[in-house]
């Protein structure tokens, strides 16, 4: 993903616990490490800052922890959830060597602060369809 001329490295993630249900849907587990998501996280809250106003600072040169209180760390993280997951998801369906023909559901396990995050994603799957000898019949 890139951002103002700069490139994101992909990703660090790993999936695993593929399940198929009987309707299509395919589940599985993916994990983000906290050495993706601390500088994400940063780089998130320098682009706060540059546009954030707040009472008795220039636009752009309050301080971090300020921005960072006025914005709310929770809103700052579903940020960095937003901008990692796209290239997460891909990686995970290409080392799965999935077919999605829908959009991802995705449920957070666990996303704490300071330790990596763990989140299912369900999605419905191409289904695989074995022709058999049809010239015959």
């Amino acid at each position: 993903m890139t951002d103002k001329g700069t490139t994101m490295a992909q990703p660090k993630s790993s999936a695993s616990d593929l399940k198929k249900t009987p309707d299509g849907a395919v589940q599985f587990t993916v994990h983000i490490p906290q050495t993706d998501v601390k500088p994400e996280y940063q780089r998130i809250l320098e682009e706060t800052v540059r546009v954030t106003e707040l009472k008795g600072f220039r636009k752009g040169k309050a301080p971090n922890n300020l921005v960072e209180e006025h914005i709310g760390k929770q809103k700052l993280y579903t940020s960095v959830l937003q901008r990692l997951l796209p290239g997460v998801y891909a990686k995970a369906v290409k080392e799965l060597n999935l077919f999605p023909i829908s959009n991802p559901r995705v449920e957070p396990v666990s996303v704490e602060e300071e330790k990596d995050w763990t989140l299912t994603v369900t999605v419905a799957e191409k289904p695989r369809i074995v022709l058999g000898n049809y010239k015959k019949a």
